[in-house]
């Protein structure tokens, strides 16, 4: 399947994965660390629940998302690397764990008593929208979309990290006399943003599937 990827860091990311996966130990499979990516999720939550009483832990989650987004990248290129990829199992597999660990980290933190949880809620929902686009898309075009624009999944982990730093720091703005986290607005624009791709992505995706059908049965 062909793999697109135009987003701002991707030259970085690449130097960074290709100089770790020909240094991996033999022991060390893709399973091993799509394994260790969910797990970062899965901590991330409970440590998100934990949060309110025990602030420090929001510098453990950016951490946390920090090693989701290695091992995330590192198991499918790793396959790619030995070449001994499954190409439907990891498909299925790797991007099923994605959307949960995307639920794990989004519903964390909207859980966590520290943020408008109604505003990360609807992020979660919009980022879990426009995943299944892209999985979607992908399964009718044998085309994977990495990025949109210039911001993919690695672009929204930084800044996800960078909110829980916000967070912590418990910095405001004042919009219209009224102060609000800065990482809630943060959430409000990446809300908006979000929304904006979804509808975007599905009448491109929708208007380029359609023509393709049409000549295909010219």
């Amino acid at each position: 399947m062909l793999r697109i990827n135009n987003s701002l860091l991707v030259k970085y990311e690449d130097r960074i994965l290709n100089f770790v996966v020909g240094r991996l130990p033999r022991f060390v499979t893709p399973d091993i660390l799509t394994f260790l990516g969910f797990l970062c999720s899965f901590f991330s939550f409970v440590f998100y629940l934990l949060a309110k009483s025990f602030r420090f832990l929001l510098i453990v989650n950016s951490l946390l998302i920090i090693f989701h987004w290695f091992f995330d990248n590192l198991d499918g290129r790793l396959a790619r690397y030995r070449k001994i990829e499954r190409d439907r199992y990891g498909l299925f597999v790797d991007h099923s764990l994605d959307a949960f660990s995307s639920f794990l980290f989004l519903f964390g933190l909207g859980f966590s008593g520290l943020v408008k949880s109604e505003i990360w809620f609807v992020v979660s929902g919009l980022v879990l929208v426009l995943m299944s686009e892209t999985y979607l898309y992908a399964a009718s075009r044998g085309v994977f979309k990495l990025s949109f624009g210039k911001f993919s999944g690695t672009e929204a982990r930084f800044l996800f990290s960078f909110v829980n730093l916000l967070i912590f720091w418990s910095l405001k703005i004042e919009i219209f006399s009224v102060k609000i986290l800065l990482s809630d607005s943060i959430g409000l624009v990446f809300c908006g943003l979000v929304l904006i791709t979804c509808v975007i992505e599905f009448f491109s995706s929708a208007f380029e599937l359609d023509l393709l059908d049409k000549n295909l049965k010219n």
